[in-house]
């Protein structure tokens, strides 16, 4: 339970950072009169700022512990976004270490 459910936040979080990432570039592309990233990105899904709120209030009933991990996200700027997506996949990697480790404890033969 304790995994599954820090697997979904940083899922969740993942998703958002990448959104706000792309959204961010296609509005400065658009300023620079360029041609917005299209199917040739990674990301396949957009969200419009109102539905990235409406996923981090979602998010934040869910997950109230990581709330204010998720509560500036519309406020980051690229190089903020990038660094707290970093951040993210390093959390990510820290709990799946943990929850192997405590799943190795549970399951170790006792003396």
């Amino acid at each position: 339970m304790y995994n599954n459910a820090n697997k979904e936040f940083y899922s969740e979080l993942e998703k958002i950072l990448k959104t706000a990432r792309l959204n961010y570039l296609n509005c400065n592309y658009h300023v620079m009169g360029l041609e917005p990233i299209s199917g040739s990105s990674p990301i396949d899904e957009t969200l419009t700022e109102e539905q990235i709120q409406a996923k981090i209030t979602e998010f934040k009933t869910k997950h109230p512990k990581f709330a204010a991990v998720v509560e500036g996200i519309s406020n980051l700027d690229l190089k903020e976004t990038v660094k707290a997506y970093l951040g993210a996949e390093v959390l990510q990697k820290l709990f799946k270490y943990h929850a192997k480790n405590l799943v190795e404890e549970k399951a170790a033969p006792t003396q």
